[in-house]
């Protein structure tokens, strides 16, 4: 449940930041995948009166776990936001260290492919 001592705000961008004390990333996680479950839901009219359905993807990461300072903690929602968006769009990715190793030995493997074709 977001509280009411959570901080939203945008950072810049199209880039909004959600600060939540007392709760552990599977707690934020969830929270976030309400938003985004309730946001998919909605239909918003245009001038046009077609609708559009609109959605979000989002990282997390976790005050002490995954950094101890604002820069280290939102370059690490940030990398988990550049993965939802580069896997399907649309979802809730929290941080961690075992992801992004499996990502860049995927990354490695692609790229060596390339340079022997």
């Amino acid at each position: 449940m977001i509280t009411s001592i959570s901080f939203f705000s945008r950072i810049g961008g199209e880039e909004f930041c959600l600060i939540q004390d007392k709760s552990d990333i599977e707690e934020s996680t969830g929270n976030i995948q309400q938003i985004l479950e309730s946001i998919k839901k909605m239909q918003l009219e245009t001038p046009t009166e077609k609708t559009v359905n609109i959605s979000f993807s989002a990282g997390v990461s976790e005050y002490g776990v995954d950094g101890t300072t604002i820069d280290v903690l939102l370059n690490n929602a940030d990398k988990a936001l550049y993965y939802a968006k580069q896997n399907g769009r649309s979802c809730v990715i929290p941080y961690s260290t075992e992801l992004f190793e499996k990502r860049d030995d995927i990354l490695c493997v692609k790229n060596t492919a390339r340079k022997i074709r």
